[in-house]
């Protein structure tokens, strides 16, 4: 009796550390399934990207915007530097003379000097205002290249979204394809339809497998774009989330929008730079025929003087005019050559804004179709699916054969497709506005 309710303790005691065990590795397996869990979806959310994430990384990471940005300090140093034009030029010189006519043969020479171009046919002006056009110039089109960048990434997205997009349209309507096929088979099976019916269904499954080869390498080259313009590398899991927004009513006018391309326009505002940037070097020119003053002073040992070889500093200070008379015509050449450059950026100017003008109203009109046309698209596909479901159901009771119901199949379809293309559209159309008159990429119309 001992020993039997000995062995009964022992296999309780055997049976209680058992389970505490196994509770201890199901704790210890939960746990690590949540890790896992919590991993899997923190790597999820690090490679998936919203449209603003992706414009915040571009604006840090993309090369143009960084060259822009640089171009604006060296721009700006230029226009610092460009008040040393106004200003004497400081230094030293030293050299050895040799001359028969002095008791010492050779002697050397060193003093300081400060020589001041005092007059110079009002050239060092003309050159500080280029300086500053420049500095200028390259502040907006800074601002214009980020705005540029940002577009065309936004441009990407949508893009990319459509294909995505696409992809699940093309999957719905085959999964509709594949219910007919059931249905025709049915019916063949019940003497109902031929063969014909289900041949009918075939065709339209093999076009969708056409048009799913067809997004697969569309949607890989934008995501290779978008990766290039991220600096993410090919071989990096990628992945966007977001939908393309819907045409909306147009709430600007075209008067306004050609007021800001005149003044925002980059091919413009850099007509207009080179036109400021001529208009000074013709005038720099004119400056040539103009005298020329220059004031010069020196100290120390001079090399002009018989101080030379005096152990005592010397110093001496002159003043010089000088007015070219003839120069075999090359001033004359010079003068006609920035005046033909001036009127030529006088015409590039006016060149570019018509074209400029012209692609807006273009793309003005081709904003306002798209918006006429997804309203009425939204009808269509209200129609369209109301004549499918009529079509199938005829179908399911013999009056309509398969041929109707594939192509009420292929009216929903194309309806729906059509819409999807309409908002693309109209987003790529905004955004060029957008970059005509200077805007970023959340410009309204």
């Amino acid at each position: 009796m001992v020993k039997l309710r000995w062995q009964i303790s022992e296999l309780i005691i055997i049976n209680t550390a058992r389970a505490r065990a196994e509770r201890f590795f199901m704790k210890l397996l939960l746990n690590l399934s949540i890790m896992s869990f919590l991993a899997s979806n923190a790597q999820l959310s690090a490679d998936t990207w919203q449209l603003e994430s992706l414009q915040t990384r571009v604006a840090e990471q993309n090369f143009a915007i960084k060259e822009a940005r640089l171009e604006v300090e060296a721009a700006r140093a230029r226009a610092i530097g460009g008040f040393s034009l106004f200003l004497p030029e400081l230094g030293g010189e030293s050299g050895i003379r040799g001359s028969r006519e002095t008791e010492k043969r050779w002697d050397h020479s060193y003093y300081g000097y400060a020589r001041w171009k005092i007059l110079n046919g009002f050239n060092n002006l003309q050159n500080f205002s280029i300086l500053r056009t420049l500095r200028t110039h390259a502040e907006s089109e800074r601002g214009l290249e980020e705005k540029r960048v940002l577009r065309e990434v936004t441009q990407l997205f949508y893009t990319l979204i459509y294909w995505k997009e696409r992809e699940t349209l093309q999957k719905e309507d085959l999964a509709l394809v594949q219910e007919n096929a059931v249905r025709a088979q049915k019916k063949i099976s019940a003497g109902l339809a031929t063969e014909s019916d289900n041949l009918e269904f075939e065709l339209l499954k093999q076009d969708h497998e056409l048009d799913f080869s067809q997004i697969e390498r569309e949607r890989i080259s934008v995501e290779l774009k978008l990766k290039e313009l991220l600096k993410i590398l090919e071989s990096d899991a990628f992945e966007i989330a977001g939908e393309i927004p819907e045409a909306l009513p147009l709430t600007t006018d075209l008067e306004t929008l050609a007021k800001a391309l005149i003044q925002r326009n980059s091919d413009v505002l850099q007509a207009k730079s080179d036109l400021e940037v001529a208009k000074a070097e013709y005038r720099s020119a004119i400056g040539d025929w103009l005298p020329e003053g220059n004031l010069e002073a020196q100290y120390g040992k001079l090399a002009e003087t018989d101080f030379v070889t005096s152990q005592r500093n010397s110093w001496m200070v002159m003043g010089t005019l000088t007015l070219p008379l003839f120069s075999w015509g090359k001033t004359f050449r010079a003068h006609q050559e920035k005046a033909f450059k001036k009127e030529k950026a006088e015409l590039k100017l006016e060149r570019k804004e018509r074209e400029a003008e012209t692609n807006l109203h273009t793309q003005w009109e081709e904003l306002r179709r798209l918006f006429r046309e997804h309203e009425v698209l939204a009808k269509k596909i209200q129609v369209s699916q109301k004549y499918y479901r009529m079509s199938l159901d005829e179908y399911r009771r013999g009056v309509k054969n398969s041929p109707d119901v594939a192509a009420a199949s292929e009216v929903y379809f194309s309806a729906r497709l059509r819409q999807l293309e309409n908002r693309l559209s109209f987003q790529k159309s905004r955004l060029e506005i957008a970059g005509l008159v200077g805007e970023g990429p959340d410009w309204k119309p």
